[in-house]
């Protein structure tokens, strides 16, 4: 592919896609930065051209066998469809989540504030690592060779390439793969079969053992997160796009909506409620999210649970810990904090939460990486206090983790959100593992704990037909 710019981009295989105009249009553009020289180790660069409007998960559904993901923000503003690998950087060996967060802010030294790098890590980076997990490893954050974004009600299509590393030949050629209309997602089928790990029993046991056990020794956690893995079983291999597709349809307001597939056969994809922290500059936000009771099937009843929720000593305390480390961990690295004055209640499709939100500015040259390191694990999915209680998590659960729990989101510029991965699944092969856990504290019953689990999980269950 050599000559003019003309001749190249007129080499892209695109007869009778849609959306060839847009592809064009970028290919002119990438020509003409990749042509004109520039360091290979310099940061990463952002090319981009309106356009139509496209659906992000029937566009994603279209590029099938490599890398994807999806991100919306929790207001619905922001949707992000990623296809490929500008850049990966895995959280190897030794080094902790917030090592890899300082390694995305080194490659962005430099680079515009529209770029930016997704992924998240597992729950408990120290721990093994097991075999259906394998694909995701400790960790990674993604730059996505091409995305679609939707930003209110304007669409641009995007490219990430480093000039002078990356070559117009290669590019063009991965431009041409995109090739494709968008693609129809299938409805989700009804499951064959489900699997509790631990078991109910199993898991009532455990909860009763925590519960007389937590508060007794010192130095021992005051409350261990239990969490369970459901496993369901398909006549077919399940699509990820389309459950998420499915639950989206089904509104659920104040959620952050993620998809990752690495391109090696597992998708993991959730609807979380909690933000981890999101910076805007140097603007801090975080929240408490703890605390639960189902939505009742009326007003009267909703209304009655809202109020059981806020009187409730027991989960009193479990969101106050949660306020605590939030607090205590921001303490040091702002110059300004403040919290809500009242505990408010966050009302989800089929659950609902007490919350407190917690807002500052930080002192100059904190980091994204401080903010990780500060925040992860909330004992709202770890314990109190976390360290304490991963050692029991580690000695108690029956299965790897994995990414759930663990933080997911996007690093940039002036613009960094992670949320924590509750509500979410891991979809392999004929497979879907969903995840839900519990706070246990003295005085937990374990029998409503259960319930709580299963409260949980309807809102992911809710998007197949049957069920």
């Amino acid at each position: 592919m050599s000559g003019s710019p003309d001749r190249r981009t007129a080499a892209l295989n695109l007869a009778g896609d849609p959306l060839r105009p847009v592809y064009e249009r970028l290919a002119r553009r990438l020509v003409t930065l990749l042509t004109g020289g520039g360091r290979a180790d310099g940061p990463p660069r952002r090319v981009e051209v309106d356009a139509p409007a496209v659906e992000p998960l029937a566009w994603l559904a279209a590029h099938r066998g490599g890398p994807r993901l999806y991100w919306a923000d929790r207001d619905g503003q922001r949707v992000v469809a990623g296809v490929g690998i500008a850049e990966r950087l895995d959280l190897d060996g030794g080094a902790t989540p917030a090592q890899l967060l300082a390694a995305a802010a080194e490659r962005l030294e430099g680079a515009s504030a529209d770029i930016r790098y997704y992924g998240g890590c597992r729950f408990d980076t120290g721990a093994a690592c097991s075999g259906r997990w394998q694909g995701f490893g400790r960790g990674w954050l993604v730059l996505p060779r091409f995305e679609w974004v939707r930003e209110g009600d304007r669409f641009v299509f995007a490219c990430h390439v480093t000039p002078g590393r990356d070559r117009v030949q290669t590019i063009l050629a991965e431009l041409g793969a995109l090739a494709g209309a968008p693609a129809t997602l299938p409805a989700p089928a009804p499951h064959r079969w489900r699997e509790d790990v631990p078991t109910r029993a199993a898991w009532l046991a455990l909860v009763d053992r925590i519960s007389g056990e937590t508060g007794q020794q010192a130095g021992g956690p005051t409350k261990v997160v239990l969490a369970r893995r459901t496993s369901f079983a398909f006549d077919g291999d399940v699509d990820g796009l389309a459950l998420l597709q499915a639950y989206l349809r089904r509104p659920e307001p104040g959620c952050y909506h993620f998809l990752f597939d690495p391109g090696e056969g597992t998708t993991f994809m959730g609807a979380s409620p909690e933000r981890l922290f999101h910076r805007r500059g140097r603007h801090i936000s975080s929240e408490a999210l703890a605390g639960t009771r189902p939505r009742g099937a009326t007003p009267g009843e909703d209304a009655r649970l809202k109020e059981e929720l806020l009187a409730c000593a027991k989960e009193g305390r479990e969101h106050a810990c949660v306020v605590r480390h939030i607090e205590d961990g921001l303490a040091g690295l702002t110059d300004h904090l403040e919290r809500d004055r009242d505990i408010s209640v966050v009302e989800l499709a089929h659950v609902q939460h007490l919350s407190v939100r917690v807002r500052g500015r930080l002192r100059p040259g904190v980091s994204d990486a401080a903010l990780l390191a500060a925040l992860h694990p909330t004992p709202a999915v770890a314990g109190d206090p976390p360290a304490a209680a991963l050692a029991r998590i580690g000695e108690l659960e029956p299965f790897d983790r994995g990414w759930y729990a663990g933080p997911v989101g996007y690093v940039g510029v002036d613009d960094t959100q992670f949320a924590v991965a509750i509500r979410s699944g891991l979809v392999r092969g004929h497979h879907l593992d969903l995840y839900v856990g519990a706070g246990i504290l003295p005085g937990s019953r374990s029998a409503d704990e259960w319930n709580e689990l299963e409260s949980k999980m309807s809102g992911m269950q809710s998007a197949w037909p049957g069920d």
